[in-house]
């Protein structure tokens, strides 16, 4: 009978890896956990068990099977691998360090250990152990595509751009489909100003996971042809700040066709309720139930490669998003009139990949604080917040207006009352910048791709003036400067 179920098991456990082969992760699953019943101490069945149950979007579940498979055989490089991997996905870096160096003690030749073990590094901030770890996985497999990609993202962050395009071209080189690799050479063209390769490139993150799960299907992609007639499905997609950013081509899209309809997250819905070039502002949330009609859709950020957009033509007709003017009036008697009055914001979404370099603290602002006429008010939301309970008692206390703030409208018309914006790069600043509003953003040393290399200003955002870090963390020198900026500027007579 023993022998019987150890081949039961085993022949469900072949079905279930091909049925994970097909990508019918539901009968996989089955399949293999049928044959954990019926063998229980096969730490090749939990293995596997945990690849597709991570495939599936079970992180959890994955990490407590791959923790049963290496309980069952302590020497299980591959499931030590697995481990990490599964980690990282959680954005605990550091433990998966130790399950890919242990993988690797117990097989010295595992590129995909290294690999990962360079992801980890990378994303701690140590960039030259990821180098070096990148550079073994390819030692060990001259075609690891995932290696190549590692160290392409390694080499942007030291600012080697030609090497890391040569490196995101042997990627897709090495694997054609690599969605995510071409994305990333987009975003690198971009950040150059080489906006036609940029875009071309750009257009596959349309087939990255984190997007494509996003979209919908059965209607065709509107490729910018006339549309007199017919109803346009505009789809917000990505953060809020993309939002600000990319809605000021819908006047364009407009001037096309017929209807244009724009499906938006309900934080902008009141922002964006009087969009130029929009007839039907719908909650995003609508599309699930397909409630929403049309004959045409389109993403977003589809936009500025459909229109040709150049360093040229970016469309920057400001203002183009507006206050309530009754919610403007709401937050002056809030505000009050005294003082030259500073919008602040330090920290950005904490899920954001690059949030632990965008961010700052809130003690980073005590230098303006400490300048005469100066009152700081925080539109800051989230747990950040927290932070204005250790704002030092003997400094002039910072207003905390952001926490009265239900919408992003809210936040508009705070912003109106502002003699100036001073954020991280946050959807803050995208507000400010359509709005015509003057505002200084303080950036990293390698920042976002929109607000190219080296440069003080922005072809987005006219009224932005960017402060940026000269070296990888530490924002001290940087807010000298900002406060030597801002001590001259309300010394003048004209704000600038």
């Amino acid at each position: 009978m023993t022998e019987k179920h150890c081949y039961d098991a085993d022949s469900l456990h072949r079905s279930g890896v091909l049925a994970y082969q097909k990508s019918d992760f539901v009968t996989a699953l089955n399949l293999v956990l049928e044959a954990i019943k019926l063998d229980s101490n096969v730490p090749e069945y939990y293995n596997t068990f945990g690849v597709i149950m991570s495939e599936a979007g079970n992180d959890q579940g994955a990490i407590k099977s791959y923790r049963k498979a290496i309980e069952l055989n302590s020497d299980y490089a591959s499931a030590y691998c697995n481990l990490g991997n599964c980690l990282q996905k959680q954005s605990h870096y550091e433990e998966s360090i130790e399950y890919y160096q242990q993988a690797i003690n117990l097989t010295p030749d595992y590129a995909d250990a290294y690999n990962g073990l360079a992801v980890g590094f990378y994303r701690l901030g140590n960039y030259n152990e990821a180098m070096k770890n990148c550079r073994k996985a390819i030692e060990l497999k001259a075609d690891h595509a995932q290696a190549y990609n590692t160290l392409a993202a390694v080499l942007e962050m030291l600012q080697r751009y030609d090497e890391a395009i040569e490196c995101y071209d042997k990627t897709v080189e090495y694997a054609p489909d690599y969605a995510e690799a071409y994305c990333s050479r987009g975003i690198l063209h971009l950040r150059h100003g080489r906006f036609a390769k940029g875009w071309d490139d750009y257009q596959w993150r349309l087939k990255t996971e984190k997007v494509k799960g996003t979209l919908l299907y059965g209607k065709p992609f509107w490729q910018g042809e006339d549309f007199q007639g017919k109803t346009l499905l505009v789809q917000s997609e990505q953060g809020f700040g993309d939002s600000m950013q990319f809605v000021r081509y819908l006047p364009m899209v407009k001037a096309r066709g017929g209807k244009v309809v724009l499906a938006e997250k309900p934080e902008l819905i009141d922002l964006l309720g009087n969009l130029e070039g929009v007839d039907d502002l719908v909650d995003i949330r609508q599309l699930a139930d397909r409630g929403v009609g049309y004959d045409l859709y389109v993403p977003l950020l589809n936009l500025p490669a459909i229109f040709n957009t150049d360093m040229d033509t970016i469309p920057i007709r400001l203002p183009y998003l507006f206050a309530n003017e009754s919610k403007v009036d709401h937050w002056c008697k809030a505000i009050g009139e005294d003082g030259f009055k500073v919008g602040i914001v330090w920290a950005g979404d904490p899920i954001h990949t690059n949030d632990h370099n965008r961010s700052c603290r809130l003690k980073d602002f005590m230098s303006l604080a400490k300048l005469k006429n100066v009152n700081l008010f925080s539109l800051q939301k989230g747990s950040c917040v927290d932070q204005i309970k250790n704002w030092p008692s003997d400094i002039e206390p910072i207003e905390d207006i952001g926490q009265g703030f239900n919408d992003f409208s809210d936040t508009a018309a705070a912003i109106e009352n502002m003699d100036l914006i001073i954020s991280v790069d946050t959807s803050v600043i995208h507000l400010a910048g359509a709005m015509g509003k003057t505002a200084w953003l303080i950036i990293p040393y390698e920042s976002d791709w929109r607000w190219m290399l080296d440069r003080q200003d922005s072809p987005w955002y006219p009224t932005v003036r960017i402060f940026r870090q000269k070296q990888h963390s530490g924002w001290e020198e940087l807010f000298d400067r900002v406060a030597d900026s801002l001590e001259d500027l309300i010394g003048s007579t004209t704000v600038i």
